[in-house]
C-alpha cells in the first residue's frame, strides 16, 4: 500500500482509500484486517511534511503489528514564504522532571540518548516516557540487515558486545575499550554501524539501535564471556542480562534472589524500578525459569514503589496478584505465593501508607498471631503496628514507652534507630521534659551511621523539628533541612514530601516573626509540592497538614474564604484523633470560637497533647502565638 502524502492529510486519504470513516486508528487496522486476514501487509508512507511527523508515528506506533510493516519517507520542506514560530524544546532539566513522573531514573548519559533520540521535542519525550516502549526504527531495520551481512564473525561479536552495553542499565563501553580490537572499532564505524570518536575513544550506539542489533547476534560466547564480566563488576547488569538472555545456560537461582535481597537492602529502588518495568512489559525470556525467584522480585518490586511513595502503581500490582485471571505482557502474576509473609507485610504497609491505620494495625495482629515470622519481620510488623497507633493518636505516652522498649530488645539497627526517634517524636509533640537529654542519646545512635543513609535522613526531619520547637533556632533547622531536602531530591525517597511539608511550615514560622515575600513564597511553593505529591497519591494525612498549613499561611496576610473553612471542617471529619484535635484548634482560631478553644486546651490536656493544649489556651485568651502542624 502506497500513499503519496505531499500536501495531504492521512486520514483523509486513508478515508478515501477505505471508503470507511476513520475516528481511531483501530478503525483502519480493523478494516485491513478484514480485507488482508492473516496476509502481511507493506505501507509506503510517502512525502510526509514535517507538522505531519508526531501524528503520523503516533498512529502506527500505538497500533503496530508484526503483520504490518512501515516506511516513511520524510519530506523536508522549506518554504518561500514562511511566518517563525518558535517552538520550545525541552531542556535537560525539563526531560529529567518529566522522567520523575513517569518513575524513571535518568542519569547524564541516557539524557543525552533522550536528547538524540527525541531532540528534546515534548510530544517525543513525553510519549517516550508515557509508553516506556522502544518504538522501532523502520527506515533503519533493512539497513542494518544488509550492513550486518558483509561484518566478519569478529566485528559481529564486538558489535553485539557493544550492543549490549548499550542497553543494559550501566555502560561499561568505556571500561571494556581496552579488551576491544581498535582494527575492528574503526571497521564498524566504517561501515556507520557505531559512532567512533578516535580522540576521546568514544563510542555511540544508540539504544534502539543496539536492540535491532541485537535481534540479529546472538553469539552464546559472547554473551557468557559478558556476565562473567557483570558478575564481578555490576551486580545490576548481571541480574538484567541473565533475565533477557535468549540463549539456554546454567542458572544459579538462589544468586539472583540474593541479589535481588542486596539491592534492595542497598536502596536500589530506582534501579529495581527499572528491572520491574522491563519485565512486567516484556516478560523475561523462555529460557529463564522466572518462577523461581518471582516472590523475591514483586516483595522488591513493590517495597521499591512504597519507599519512593507510588502508591497506587503499588496498589495496581498488588490488585493484579490478587486476581487469578489477569495476565499482563505473558507474565502470570497468580504464580506470586499471596500467602508470602513479605507481601503480605507489604499489603500491610500499603494500608498504612494510604491512612488506612485501623486495618493495617487489625492485618499486622492477625499476621503475628496465625503466621510464623522471622525476628526481621516480627520487628517490622511490630513496628508498623506502633507506627499506626502514633498516627491515630490514642494513649501516645503508653505507644511512646513501647517504642523505646522495641528499640531496646530490636537486633535490627533499622528498627532500633526508627523505634528511638519515633519515640522521641512523641515526647516533642506532647511537650515533655528533659527533651535534650533524649535528643542528645539520639544524636549519639545515629552519629554512627553513615550521612547518607535512608535512617539518618528518616531522623534528622525530627531534628530539625526539635531545633525550631525547643531550642528556637530558625536558621540551624533551616540549614539541615535544605541540605537534606539537596540530597534526598537526587535518591527520590517518598520521605522528600514530609521533608517538603516541614519546609513549608519552617518558612511560615519565619513569616510570621519577619513578613517578607522570600518566606511567604518559599513556604508556599514547599506547601504545594508536598500537595501535589499526596493527592496524587492518596495520602490524605500529608494532603490535609500540608493544605491546612498553606492555609493558615495565607491567613497572616490575606482573609481566609469558606471555601477554606469547609475543606478544614472535612478534614476533621475523616482524620484520626491526632489531626482531628490539630485541625480543631485550626478551625476555632480562624472562627474566632474563643469558647471552644477553652474546651479544646482542657480536652487536649487530657489526652497528653500538652503543646497543643498550651497553644489552644493562649489563642482562647486571644494572645498571638504561631500555630504548628505535625506529620507524625
Amino acid at each position: 500500500m502506497y500513499i503519496d502524502l505531499e500536501k495531504k492529510n492521512l486520514i483523509d486519504e486513508l478515508e478515501k482509500i477505505t471508503e470507511i470513516k476513520i475516528v481511531s486508528p483501530l478503525d483502519f487496522y480493523n478494516w485491513l484486517d478484514s480485507l488482508l486476514g492473516r496476509k502481511k501487509c507493506l505501507i509506503i508512507l510517502d512525502n510526509i511534511a514535517p507538522t505531519q511527523y508526531a501524528n503520523i508515528i503516533n498512529f502506527f506506533l500505538d497500533n503496530y503489528h508484526v503483520q504490518y510493516k512501515i516506511i516513511m519517507g520524510l519530506n523536508y520542506i522549506n518554504p518561500k514564504e514562511s511566518s517563525k514560530i518558535e517552538i520550545k524544546n525541552f531542556d535537560a532539566k525539563q526531560v529529567a522532571e518529566l522522567a520523575k513522573l513517569r518513575r524513571l531514573d535518568i542519569d547524564e548519559d541516557n539524557l543525552s540518548r533522550v536528547f538524540t533520540l527525541t531532540q528534546g521535542i515534548p510530544v517525543y519525550v513525553d510519549y517516550l516516557f508515557k509508553t516506556n516502549r522502544r518504538p522501532l526504527n523502520y527506515e533503519l531495520v533493512e539497513v542494518i540487515t544488509s550492513q550486518l551481512a558483509i561484518c566478519t564473525t569478529e566485528e559481529k561479536d564486538l558489535l553485539q558486545s557493544i550492543a549490549l552495553n548499550k542497553i543494559l542499565y550501566h555502560d561499561f563501553t568505556e571500561e571494556l575499550f581496552s579488551t576491544f580490537d581498535i582494527g575492528l572499532i574503526m571497521s564498524l564505524s566504517s561501515k556507520g554501524l557505531i559512532q567512533f570518536e578516535e580522540i576521546t575513544k568514544n563510542i555511540e550506539l544508540n539504544s534502539l539501535i543496539a536492540e535491532q542489533y541485537l535481534s540479529h547476534l546472538k553469539n552464546e560466547y559472547v554473551y557468557v564471556k559478558l556476565l562473567e564480566y557483570y558478575k564481578i563488576h555490576s551486580q545490576e547488569n548481571f541480574l538484567e542480562l541473565s533475565l533477557r538472555l535468549p540463549i539456554a545456560i546454567k542458572n544459579d537461582y538462589s544468586t539472583f534472589s540474593q541479589i535481588l535481597k542486596q539491592l534492595y537492602n542497598d536502596e536500589k529502588y530506582q534501579y529495581l524500578l527499572y528491572l520491574g518495568e522491563i519485565i512486567l512489559q516484556n516478560g523475561p525470556q523462555v529460557f529463564f525459569d522466572f518462577e523461581k525467584i518471582i516472590d523475591v522480585f514483586f516483595d522488591c518490586f513493590i517495597s521499591s514503589l512504597l519507599k519512593i511513595g507510588d502508591y497506587n502503581y503499588a496498589k495496581d500490582i498488588i490488585d493484579k496478584i490478587n486476581d487469578c485471571d489477569v495476565f499482563d505482557s505473558n507474565l502470570i502474576y497468580r504464580n506470586v505465593r499471596t500467602e508470602a509473609i513479605s507481601y503480605k507485610i507489604n499489603f500491610c504497609d500499603l494500608l498504612h501508607l494510604t491512612n488506612s491505620f485501623q486495618d493495617a494495625i487489625e492485618n499486622l495482629e492477625l499476621l503475628l498471631a496465625t503466621s510464623t515470622l522471622s525476628s526481621e519481620q516480627q520487628e517490622r510488623c511490630n513496628y508498623l503496628i506502633l507506627h499506626c497507633k502514633r498516627h491515630i493518636g490514642e494513649d501516645l505516652s503508653q505507644i511512646s514507652k513501647n517504642f523505646r522498649k522495641l528499640s531496646n530488645n530490636s537486633q535490627e539497627i533499622y528498627y532500633q534507630i526508627r523505634s528511638l526517634y519515633s519515640a522521641f517524636s512523641i515526647d516533642m509533640f506532647q511537650g515533655k521534659k528533659h527533651l535534650k537529654e533524649k535528643f542528645a542519646e539520639l544524636e549519639n545512635k545515629i552519629d554512627s551511621l553513615q550521612p547518607g543513609n535512608e535512617i539518618v535522613l528518616f531522623a534528622q526531619r525530627h531534628y530539625i523539628i526539635f531545633y525550631r520547637k525547643c531550642c528556637n533556632d530558625l536558621e540551624k533547622a533551616e540549614k539541615l533541612l535544605i541540605k537534606n531536602i539537596k540530597s534526598l531530591e537526587n535518591s527520590k525517597l517518598r520521605i522528600l514530601y514530609d521533608y517538603y511539608f516541614e519546609a513549608g511550615e519552617l518558612y511560615r514560622e519565619k513569616f510570621y516573626f519577619q513578613s517578607s515575600k522570600k518566606n511567604y513564597k518559599a513556604s508556599y511553593d514547599f506547601y504545594d509540592k508536598a500537595i501535589a505529591f499526596s493527592k496524587n497519591v492518596g495520602d490524605t494525612n500529608l494532603y490535609h497538614n500540608a493544605m491546612i498549613g498553606r492555609i493558615l499561611l495565607q491567613e497572616q496576610h490575606a482573609k481566609i474564604t469558606q471555601e477554606d473553612l469547609n475543606f478544614i471542617h472535612r478534614a476533621i471529619q475523616i482524620e484520626p484523633l491526632l489531626n482531628k484535635v490539630q485541625f480543631q484548634l485550626t478551625y476555632y482560631y480562624l472562627t474566632h470560637d474563643y469558647g471552644m478553644l477553652d474546651k479544646l486546651s482542657k480536652y487536649a490536656r487530657l489526652l497528653e497533647y500538652y503543646d497543643t493544649s498550651n497553644i489552644a489556651q493562649k489563642l482562647s485568651k486571644k494572645q498571638s502565638c504561631f500555630i504548628p502542624l505535625t506529620v507524625m
